[in-house]
């Protein structure tokens, strides 16, 4: 044990502990935040918590837009795309646009994480109809697979 909770044992009386109250502690432990994340308001906090501190976290927002969104999800936060520019075309994710523009990031392979960001005209895109997860599994394996779903 932790010589402060020996410590604090001894001060309430009680010498030795006995055997699996460390496992009974991690259950208890487990269960309070099962129970604490069923409440909207703990909830509340942890997406506040999310927001204000872990989106300063180098990749973290484009981790969490590829294990939260579904493959058909309408609001996906990073959507994948096909940048055409003078003969040739890249694989990337639309960040955000407006009626005119678009903001790309173009993922460098294997490492997805890391890449260039452009601004191009909304003309020059066209949105993929795959998930996030196909995309940067292609984009993992430098490329193999791109040919066969653009075709489609």
């Amino acid at each position: 044990m932790l010589p402060a909770l020996e410590e604090m044992g001894k001060n309430i009386g009680v010498e030795e502990y006995p055997k699996g109250s460390g496992l009974s502690v991690i259950i208890l432990f487990v269960f309070l935040i099962g129970f604490l994340l069923r409440r909207r308001a703990f909830r509340r906090y942890l997406v506040n918590f999310e927001s204000k501190l872990l989106f300063y976290v180098p990749g973290f927002k484009f981790y969490k837009a590829l294990v939260n969104l579904g493959e058909d999800s309408e609001d996906k936060v990073l959507k994948p795309c096909l940048l055409k520019d003078e003969g040739i075309r890249k694989v990337c994710f639309l960040v955000e646009s407006n009626e005119e523009w678009a903001t790309l990031m173009i993922p460098e392979a294997p490492s997805f994480t890391t890449g260039e960001i452009v601004i191009v005209p909304l003309q020059k895109i066209t949105m993929l109809h795959m998930s996030n997860f196909e995309v940067t599994g292609m984009i993992r394996n430098y490329g193999e697979g791109i040919l066969r779903k653009i075709e489609r």
